[in-house]
């Protein structure tokens, strides 16, 4: 049994055994309209039964748009239930068509629109279909208003399902807003009005072919390398997408730290406020009734509970920053996600490939359902197993996929913008270990070089013992900065001295704002109370700051001229703006 036969399999199964109650809600006996209801799950689902063969049906249930069998276990359940019976499964063997035709989506791959012509179809609706499909494909999408209106002159029983007007429908925004796009930019990401969209910024080349590519799109992904803008570029095209679509409720999702730093990002570049989402759920909920507020921001933690008011407010665009957030599918967040009716979706993600490939399919999954195919026929066509286990060991055809994602998603580097970019100037200060700190890092080190030497004679090592690695090898880092962050009896270490020299001389120069990072508390004390020495004024980022006020601590490095040193652990290495500074200062490395 191959792949697809196995899937399928596993659908007639489901089905069989499954306890739904099942409805014939239209006028024929066999091939008809089914009302397919699941008690445990309270979910309902229509069905349509027109054979017996893959791809006949059809079955409102997400399953069967996404998996490209031509079948889901509501269907399934359907037949079961029809050749239970004796009369009803000579009809469904024989097979039929109906006296009335139809106007269905096929799914396979990407979806089709298809048209299906009854034994009574009259010859004017027939010439009609004709002039719209051929051989069986769409040619003329704007000819099914024709179709449609020849059908109701001959009075002629046409079934235009509801995924098959919804998808014509798409295609039609599509359309409109590419021509309004191009009315308003003629020259495209090129057109200079582009480049000054936002205020306060006017955008680099490569971020105006961002936001077009996103705008254009609709519905993509910007997998940018962190710090080139993708906030703005995101924005901008927000704003493109209002003019050309008409999206006026635009619903940001972020992590709870960012939501603060994304109002003040709008109101920058655009001079609106937008709405954060917070409190308790009455105020929550009063927060999605406003209608005035046409920008939201909430986080992802919060989704699941707002889901009605979210629906009831009704998005026009989707946002999502840091979308790995939403690269497990079971999670709340992901959940909830998925279940968001926005027409037009960005993702914004630095990294949408981790750690497993499965993570890249269902963040791809959410601007377009059916890009990468099926779950299960993706892993099975680019993984590789260990021969005789089903232990990943890599991944096969890459550049497939990446071929497939080029009309969806668009990836930058910094090295490949480089050009367009602030020139930027990288210094390695080497500064050698005291003999503290040596004493320190031999001993974590010498703990090391034995677990290394156990791994490479079993080529293998425990959860325990790599917790135990991961734990020593963070040691010996802690021990370059200084033997205190390991010892709290001695303060012993040249890397503060070296970082004080450096600030020395860069905050000589006025206007110059510094940003220093370390990963420990520890090595922040000690920072601190070197920069109270001098009166240098500081903000200071850490885990410990409640998310509301982080955004304030941004604003007073940014806006506050006295305040020239942003110290951060590592909450703030991802989605702070801290373009103001002009010195980095990695004191870990």
């Amino acid at each position: 049994m191959d792949l697809v036969d196995w899937q399928r399999a596993l659908r007639v199964q489901a089905g069989r055994e499954a306890l739904f109650r099942i409805a014939n809600v239209g006028t024929e006996t066999v091939f008809s309209d089914y009302r397919v209801d699941n008690p445990e799950k309270g979910s309902t689902y229509r069905v349509a039964i027109r054979g017996v063969v893959p791809g006949d049906n059809f079955c409102a249930c997400p399953d069967y748009a996404a998996n490209g069998l031509g079948t889901c276990k509501h269907i399934e359940a359907v037949i079961h239930r029809l050749r239970a019976k004796r009369a009803t499964a000579t009809v469904l063997t024989a097979g039929s068509v109906p006296a009335y035709s139809e106007l269905f989506l096929r799914y396979a791959g990407q979806p089709e629109l298809q048209v299906r012509l009854g034994v009574d179809c009259p010859p004017a609706v027939r010439r009609a279909a004709a002039r719209a499909f051929a051989d069986g494909a769409l040619r003329d999408a704007s000819a099914i208003t024709g179709l449609v209106g020849a059908a109701a002159t001959a009075g002629h029983d046409l079934r235009f399902y509801d995924d098959a007007r919804a998808w014509l429908a798409r295609r039609a925004d599509d359309r409109r807003r590419h021509d309004r796009l191009r009315d308003a930019y003629p020259k495209g990401a090129k057109d200079r009005a582009l480049a000054g969209l936002l205020r306060s910024v006017r955008l680099h080349p490569y971020q105006c072919e961002g936001a077009w590519f996103l705008a254009e799109r609709g519905r993509a992904i910007l997998a940018d390398d962190m710090g080139l803008g993708k906030t703005a570029q995101a924005i901008a095209a927000a704003l493109m997408l209002e003019r050309a679509a008409n999206a006026r409720n635009v619903l940001i999702v972020t992590s709870a730290s960012l939501k603060g730093q994304w109002a003040e990002e709008i109101a920058r570049f655009t001079g609106r406020q937008a709405q954060v989402v917070a409190g308790l759920a009455p105020v929550r909920g009063q927060q999605w009734a406003d209608a005035a507020q046409g920008w939201k921001i909430v986080n992802y933690d919060a989704l699941h509970r707002d889901l009605a008011g979210i629906t009831a407010w009704g998005p026009d665009l989707l946002i999502l920053d840091e979308a790995q957030r939403v690269k497990n599918w079971p999670t709340r967040a992901a959940q909830a996600v998925r279940r968001i009716a926005a027409p037009h979706c960005f993702i914004l993600t630095g990294t949408p490939l981790e750690n497993r490939l499965e993570e890249l399919h269902a963040i791809v999954e959410i601007v377009d359902r059916h890009r990468l195919g099926p779950l299960y026929a993706f892993v099975a066509r680019h993984t590789e197993l260990e021969p005789g286990s089903t232990k990943v060991v890599g991944y096969r055809d890459l550049d497939h996929v990446a071929e497939t994602l080029a009309p969806i998603l668009l990836r930058r580097t910094r090295a490949q913008v480089l050009t367009q970019l602030p020139g930027r100037t990288d210094q390695v200060r080497r500064v050698e270990l005291t003999a503290a700190q040596r004493a320190l890092h031999d001993e974590a080190g010498e703990q090391v070089a034995a677990l290394v030497a156990r791994w490479r004679r079993r080529r293998f090592l425990s959860e325990e013992e790599r917790q135990k690695l991961m734990h020593l090898l963070t040691r010996m880092r802690m021990a370059c900065d200084d033997a205190y962050l390991l010892d709290p009896t001695q303060r012993d270490g040249r890397k503060l001295d070296e970082l004080i020299a450096i600030l020395d001389a860069e905050l000589a120069e006025p206007g110059v704002k510094a940003v220093v990072f370390s990963s420990w508390l520890a090595m922040h004390e000690l920072i601190r109370a070197r920069c109270d020495e001098r009166g240098w004024p500081y903000a200071f980022l850490h885990g410990g700051v409640p998310s509301a006020q982080r955004p304030a601590l941004v604003r007073r490095f940014r806006e506050d001229p006295t305040c020239r040193l942003f110290l951060a652990t590592d909450c703030g290495s991802t989605g702070l703006n801290l373009q103001c500074a002009s010195v980095l200062v990695n004191v870990d490395l």
